[in-house]
């Protein structure tokens, strides 16, 4: 069962499965061994009064503003958010 074609999982057609050998997946075997390079820790969640410049941090905050910016980095736009919480 481990040997045979990750097209065998749902949703996996032509496309994706192009996709996954370009990734040296090609069977079931390969895409199970096929571990994350880096994961994010969203343990840290703070208030916004708690944030120190620069860190990195996950809050609970309501949008005030949205305001688009000019294309930037070829094709992105840039976006930025006012946000505030209960502090």
């Amino acid at each position: 069962m481990l040997h045979e074609p990750v097209s065998t999982i749902k949703g996996v057609g032509p496309k994706k499965q192009a996709a996954l050998k370009k990734l040296d997946i090609e069977t079931l075997e390969d895409f199970l061994s096929c571990y994350p390079r880096d994961y994010e820790d969203r343990s840290n969640k703070k208030k916004i009064d708690q944030l120190l410049d620069g860190e990195s941090a996950y809050v609970t905050a309501k949008v005030m503003l949205i305001v688009k910016g000019g294309w930037r980095y070829g094709k992105k736009r840039t976006l930025k958010l006012l946000v505030e919480d209960e502090t």
